[in-house]
């Protein structure tokens, strides 16, 4: 809506690492979604173990600092999210920049929209992403086509993580390919798939040329693959995690979201869940029980046994005649939220 303005850190939901705070504001011209302007600003503490929100020891990324999901800014949220940092005040100072910031571009936008029309202004906003495209095609097709190799080692706690990246530059494409490096540490080393995809793009602006718009025409020409679970596309896990398989009731490969402190995940790398549901049961809680997969589905193990808590369904709701909507409270597994 008009107005609003959305906050984020999360590094698995559009974040970095926690200091680095997005504000997104959308743009209306005339009623209508034109755009959205947004910032990000690393702040100097987010809360956490140690004072500036990166320390060096930390499992769990809770430790680092607030993790803020996807969320509207209000007063009510700045005050929630600065009261778990230190120096509170600053942060509200910082946030205050922040929206004022958005604020100014987006009535540049409206500006250029009532300037040049708001289809024209788009037409041209297209024509830029397409010139970063043919810009950069037309300086990889420059370099020789081939695969190159590089292996480098990353000093961890319990060891040397190794890094592994092929690099196949086919034609006006390139493709960087992490495949072999080093699964996901305990530790705090990891980073998401943006992250990686992020530092491969950046690293193809160097090689093209800076002066190419930055924009996603840039990266269309660029592939990054890296294989969930592994050091540079770390899997999230914790109470809460992704599901990739449903049976029953619901489409395969659709995600939904287990919220449930009940499933202990923190011992499992890369874990994929599969949530075996039961056809006759009612639409919103349907949980049976949980499988896990840390090999990408090729294979399953049951959490925990089968027939024991917390795997099972206990509830004697069999359909929606009970007439209450929230009567799944003897499921240790389910609060359910459905698909995202």
């Amino acid at each position: 809506e008009p107005g609003d303005v959305v906050i984020l850190n999360d590094p698995f939901r559009g974040g970095t690492h926690l200091p680095d705070i997005t504000l997104i504001t959308p743009v209306f011209v005339r009623g209508e979604l034109f755009a959205l302007a947004a910032n990000r600003a690393h702040h100097a503490d987010v809360g956490g173990s140690v004072p500036g929100s990166m320390p060096a020891d930390t499992t769990d990324l809770s430790e680092e600092g607030v993790v803020i999901a996807p969320r509207v800014l209000d007063a009510e949220a700045i005050t929630e999210v600065t009261a778990k940092m230190r120096q509170p005040a600053q942060r509200r100072a910082d946030l205050r920049a922040q929206l004022a910031a958005n604020r100014l571009g987006t009535t540049r936008m409206s500006e250029l929209a009532g300037g040049r029309g708001s289809s024209g202004l788009l037409d041209s906003m297209a024509e830029v992403i397409d010139y970063a495209e043919l810009r950069t095609r037309a300086l990889i097709a420059l370099m020789p086509d081939g695969v190159h190799l590089a292996t480098d080692l990353l000093e961890a706690r319990g060891g040397d993580l190794e890094l592994r990246l092929a690099v196949t530059v086919e034609g006006e494409s390139i493709e960087f390919d992490f495949t072999g490096s080093s699964d996901q540490d305990p530790g705090n080393l990891n980073c998401p798939l943006a992250v990686t995809q992020s530092a491969c793009y950046f690293a193809v602006r160097v090689l093209t040329d800076p002066d190419i718009p930055a924009s996603a025409g840039a990266y269309r020409p660029v592939s990054v693959t890296a294989p969930e679970g592994t050091l540079l596309n770390e899997a999230a896990s914790g109470s809460q995690v992704y599901g990739t398989n449903l049976d029953g009731n619901y489409p395969d490969a659709a995600k939904s979201y287990l919220v449930s402190n009940c499933y202990e995940f923190s011992s499992i790398l890369a874990p994929v869940l599969s949530f075996k549901m039961a056809y006759d049961l009612e639409e919103n809680f349907d949980l049976v029980y949980v499988e896990y997969s840390t090999n990408e589905g090729q294979s399953w193990e049951v959490l925990g046994s089968i027939n024991s808590e917390p795997n099972w369904y206990t509830s004697d709701r069999t359909n929606a005649s009970s007439g209450t909507d929230d009567d799944c409270q003897q499921c240790p597994g389910a609060q359910w939220t459905g698909t995202n």
